[in-house]
């Protein structure tokens, strides 16, 4: 279960009760102020700065923006208290303790939305290229609300070689199975050891990115995935 911004009738006085009620020790139960969705693996959520969230225990993929403030607005976190000074991490000395100023960090609107599903859902769809429909591949945007980033979740069936072509630059996350990836060998890491390089992560140069990718799968019955994020974001108008 993922917690993700407030609820459309919450006010800042309510939510300014639960940051005071963080120093009580305890739960302050600041999630009964939000909306509960349960965790459907493949999809995901937009959330831009200054939405509260409070994401399920699960691995994720996370591209992120740059950004310069982290504030734990939560005070009890997967059974565990959550220390004061992370309520305050980022806040400035002679601030500390304004709870005013911890509630201006917020994007008001987007957290209220009561179209928050509809506006911040991430349900992956098929790229045009993937729908003309070649078997060996398919490719699916997996983050494209962001105006600043954008991701694809790319598989290749077992046995295939394909040719890939982006018009941008990017970077890679191999996440499952094992292949080549232009001219290297490329892997999914199963077990890292200390002081040893991965076979996991590339970053195709826009240019190589337009001439297209050599991507083959070695086995015969695993799919290859990669995940592949760019600068570019890609604002969906058919999601």
């Amino acid at each position: 279960m993922s917690f993700l911004g407030l609820q459309p009738h919450v006010t800042r006085e309510q939510l300014r009760e639960r940051l005071v009620a963080f120093s009580a020790g305890g739960d302050n139960r600041i999630t009964d102020l939000s909306f509960g969705y349960r965790t459907r693996l493949g999809t995901g959520w937009d959330v831009p700065a200054g939405v509260l969230h409070a994401p399920a225990s699960a691995c994720t993929y996370e591209p992120q923006a740059a950004s310069d403030v982290l504030c734990m607005c939560e005070s009890w976190s997967n059974n565990r208290e959550v220390p004061d000074e992370l309520l305050w991490k980022d806040v400035p000395a002679d601030r500390v303790g304004d709870y005013e100023y911890i509630l201006d960090l917020l994007d008001w609107e987007a957290n209220v939305d009561p179209d928050f599903v509809a506006n911040r859902r991430l349900v992956p769809y098929e790229t045009a290229e993937s729908v003309a429909g070649d078997p060996r591949w398919v490719e699916k945007w997996i983050v494209y609300r962001s105006p600043t980033f954008s991701a694809k979740e790319l598989t290749v069936e077992p046995g295939a070689t394909v040719t890939v072509r982006d018009t941008d630059a990017h970077g890679v996350i191999v996440v499952q199975g094992h292949g080549s990836f232009g001219p290297h060998p490329a892997a999914a890491a199963t077990l890292i050891r200390f002081g040893r390089l991965t076979e996991d992560e590339f970053f195709v140069s826009e240019d190589a990115a337009r001439r297209g990718v050599r991507i083959t799968n070695h086995s015969t019955v695993e799919p290859l995935v990669l995940l592949k994020h760019f600068a570019a974001g890609r604002v969906s108008p058919t999601a």
